[in-house]
C-alpha cells in the first residue's frame, strides 16, 4: 500500500510538473478555424455535371486555416470572406479566383479565402470577428455576400425569424457550431482543458488527412439529385415574397461586419453576387439550375421553387442593398454581378464559378482594384 501509494503520489507530481511546463512552452492560444489547418483533399468532378470543368482539383487549407498562400509582413494581405462561390471547391487551389486575383495584382498583394459554403452574413460577421481578427498581418477584407442569405428567406418561407438578433447567448450558441476552435477555455471539464489533454488532441488530429464532414461529394453527384428535385418542382413561382424583413436583416449584419474590420482597423471591400439568371433562359441553362426552393428541397421532391426571373429580382435587390450601404458608409463596391455574362462561360449551375468564370471574375476585380 505504501508503494502503490508513493507510485500514485510520483505520477501526479509529474503530471502536474508537465502541465506547468507545456504551460510554460505552449502558451494559451486560443483560434477560432473555419477550415482544418493543414486539410488536403482532391476531387475528381463529374465532366457530365460540370460545365467548363474538367480534371482532378486540389484543395488545400495552409497552417492558419486558409486557403492560399501564408499571409507575412513582407506583402499587403486581403482575406476573402463569403460561400461556396468564394469557396471555389470543385475549382483547383490556383483556379480558384481569389488565388487568381492575387496573381493580377503582382507580388505586393496576398489574397487568401475563408469561404465556406452555406453561410449567410450571420456567419460572415463571426468569421471577421474571430477567425480573421487572429490571423496575423491581415491589411482588408473582401467579402463577397448576398445568394445565401437570399435563398435561406426564401427556403424558410413563412417560418423566416424576421426578429433576429445577434444577443450574448446567440453568438455564443453559433461560435460553438460553426468554429472548429483551439485553446484549452473552450471546454467544460477541467481534464479537457488540461495542456496535456490539449496537446495529445493536437497530436492526433494532425495525423488525420481530413476533416470528412467538411468536404462535398467527390465528383459533385449532388448536384444532379438538386437539379432533379428541382425539375420536379410543384410549382414554379413568378413572383417574388415580400423581402423587406429579410433585407434589412441583411443590412443589420452588414453593418456588424463593417464596424468589426473598422475596429481590427482593417480595409473592407465588397463584392456584388452574381449569377446565371436572366428573364429568358435557354432549356439547358435551366437544368443547370437547382436553388430557389421553399423548405427542404435539396433533400426532397416536390416542393415549391421560384423561376429564373423571380431569382434574378430578388437577387438584384440584395445586390441593391449592398451597393447603397457601401455608398452611405464609404465602403468600396465591386459590381461583380453588372460586369460578368450570364450564361454558362461562366456559371456551371446557379451561381458557381467554372475554370472561365473564375478568371473573368478575378479579371474584373484587378481592373476594379481600389488601390491602383
Amino acid at each position: 500500500m505504501k508503494r502503490l501509494l508513493l507510485l500514485t503520489i510520483s505520477v501526479i507530481v509529474a503530471l502536474l510538473i508537465a502541465e506547468a511546463a507545456l504551460r510554460l512552452v505552449f502558451p494559451e492560444d486560443e483560434k477560432y478555424y473555419i477550415w482544418q489547418p493543414n486539410l488536403h483533399h482532391v476531387f475528381h468532378p463529374d465532366t457530365t455535371v460540370f460545365d467548363g470543368i474538367a480534371g482532378d482539383k486540389e484543395f488545400s487549407i495552409n497552417s492558419t486555416g486558409a486557403r492560399g498562400d501564408v499571409f507575412t509582413s513582407a506583402t499587403k494581405n486581403y482575406v476573402c470572406v463569403g460561400g461556396s462561390t468564394t469557396e471555389c471547391v470543385y475549382l483547383d487551389n490556383h483556379e480558384a479566383w481569389p488565388y487568381l486575383l492575387q496573381q493580377r495584382l503582382g507580388k505586393g498583394y496576398t489574397i487568401s479565402s475563408v469561404g465556406k459554403s452555406g453561410v449567410t452574413t450571420r456567419e460572415h460577421y463571426l468569421h471577421v470577428k474571430y477567425t480573421v481578427r487572429k490571423l496575423e498581418h491581415v491589411n482588408g477584407v473582401i467579402l463577397s455576400t448576398g445568394i445565401n442569405d437570399f435563398m435561406k428567406c426564401l427556403s424558410q418561407g413563412d417560418g423566416y425569424n424576421d426578429g433576429f438578433e445577434f444577443t450574448k447567448q446567440v453568438e455564443d450558441s453559433l461560435v460553438n457550431t460553426i468554429f472548429l476552435k483551439t485553446g484549452r477555455r473552450q471546454y467544460g471539464a477541467w481534464w479537457r482543458r488540461t495542456a496535456i489533454f490539449n496537446l495529445i488532441k493536437n497530436v492526433y488530429s494532425s495525423g488525420s488527412k481530413y476533416v470528412a464532414w467538411q468536404i462535398l461529394d467527390d465528383n459533385g453527384a449532388n448536384l444532379n439529385t438538386w437539379r432533379a428535385n428541382r425539375a420536379s418542382a410543384a410549382q414554379l413561382l413568378d413572383t417574388m415574397p415580400n423581402l423587406e424583413q429579410a433585407l434589412d436583416e441583411y443590412e443589420r449584419n452588414l453593418q456588424l461586419i463593417y464596424n468589426e474590420t473598422k475596429a481590427q482597423g482593417l480595409d473592407l471591400i465588397c463584392v456584388s453576387q452574381p449569377a446565371i439568371y436572366t428573364d429568358s433562359m435557354s432549356a439547358y441553362e435551366n437544368s443547370l439550375l437547382w436553388m430557389g426552393g421553399v423548405g427542404a428541397y435539396q433533400s426532397e421532391r416536390g416542393h415549391i421553387y421560384y423561376s429564373a426571373k423571380a431569382l434574378r429580382q430578388g437577387l438584384d435587390r440584395y445586390n441593391q442593398r449592398l451597393q447603397a450601404f457601401c455608398m452611405r458608409n464609404g465602403i468600396h463596391f465591386l459590381d461583380a454581378n453588372a460586369a460578368l455574362p450570364r450564361n454558362t462561360t461562366v456559371f456551371y449551375d446557379d451561381c458557381h464559378f467554372n475554370k472561365n468564370g473564375a478568371q473573368l471574375l478575378s479579371k474584373y476585380l484587378a481592373q476594379a482594384w481600389p488601390h491602383q
